[in-house]
C-alpha cells in the first residue's frame, strides 16, 4: 500500500539490490549496474545499489515491487 505514496515513489522509484561494498568489489559491479539474481524460486534483473546497509555476504530486496519484479 505505501507504493500509492507519491513522497515514497520519489525516494524509491525502482526495487534495488542492496549490497555491502566489500562485496560489490568481489563481484566487480558498482552503484546502478544491473545484475541478474536467482534463488530457488526463479530470477530476476535489478539494478544495485552499494552500502553499508547490509552486511558482507548477504544481500537485500524488498517486496514493494510486485508489479515489476516478482521478489517474493
Amino acid at each position: 500500500m505505501t507504493r500509492r505514496v507519491e513522497g515514497l515513489n520519489l525516494l524509491v522509484p525502482e526495487e534495488r539490490l542492496e549490497i555491502h561494498p566489500e562485496d560489490a568489489v568481489r563481484l566487480g559491479v558498482a552503484d546502478g549496474d544491473t545484475v541478474r539474481v536467482t534463488s530457488r524460486r526463479g530470477e530476476v534483473e535489478v539494478r544495485v545499489s552499494v552500502g553499508k546497509k547490509c552486511r558482507p555476504g548477504m544481500v537485500f530486496m524488498t517486496f514493494h515491487f510486485a508489479e515489476a519484479l516478482a521478489t517474493s
